[in-house]
């Protein structure tokens, strides 16, 4: 079975509250308290709905009810409350003294929501132009790694060994081969007449030779080198 209704609404006054049925109502209550709504309207001579009477005292007649625009500090407080109470607007009136919980449903309704719906939108569009910029970020940096191992791959070319010149004077670099540099490589014995190789290197002049992987690993230093100078 449902919940009864409050009165038997025949013969009750509708629509607009009168003056006198104000004052009889605000009399009564301001004698005996508020509450038994059901029971208020016979007790207090009003040819009302006990609803009708709740909704006029807590949202027209109680005293401290505020009444004009709603300030900043309201409208935040009420987007802060709505995302942790939802529309439960007695629960949210009450952190809002003499606002009614129905005149805040209605400014929420005709204002705050397009608010927050707006701003919800634009982080949404900000957060994917962010996410936009850094996977680009992350192609240009996969790019530019695709780039130098070609670049590397390159000038390597094809074989086990070959040769290169280097103008050590001009290049200001110190790379390092089994821990030590081209200098301390390069055994004593080397004769760079005869154009005999011993165990690392040959040096004719400033001619190098190289295994494939010694030469590798230079010419991944010299490009790391120019791209820093770049």
């Amino acid at each position: 079975m449902g919940r009864a209704p409050c009165c038997a609404k025949v013969g009750l006054h509708r629509g607009a509250w009168s003056s006198d049925e104000d004052k009889l109502l605000i009399d009564y209550i301001q004698a005996h308290g508020e509450g038994q709504w059901r029971a208020l309207p016979s007790k207090a001579g009003l040819l009302r709905c006990g609803k009708s009477c709740r909704l006029r005292w807590m949202n027209y007649l109680r005293p401290g009810i505020k009444r004009g625009n709603f300030t900043s500090e309201e409208n935040d407080a009420i987007i802060r409350l709505h995302s942790l109470h939802g529309s439960r607007w007695s629960l949210i009136a009450n952190e809002l003294p003499g606002r009614t919980d129905n005149e805040i449903k209605n400014h929420w309704t005709a204002h705050l929501r397009k608010t927050v719906e707006n701003t919800d939108n634009n982080q949404s569009k900000t957060s994917k132009n962010k996410k936009s910029k850094k996977n680009q970020i992350l192609d240009d940096r996969k790019s530019l790694s695709m780039s130098k191992n070609d670049g590397v791959e390159d000038a390597m070319g094809s074989g086990a060994s070959s040769s290169c010149t280097v103008d050590f004077e001009d290049v200001d670099f110190d790379f390092l081969l089994d821990g030590k540099t081209f200098f301390e490589v390069l055994p004593e014995s080397v004769s760079t007449i005869n154009g005999q190789q011993d165990d690392g290197f040959l040096m004719d002049g400033c001619d190098l030779v190289m295994t494939k992987e010694e030469e590798s690993l230079m010419f991944e230093k010299l490009y790391d080198e120019y791209l820093n100078l770049c």
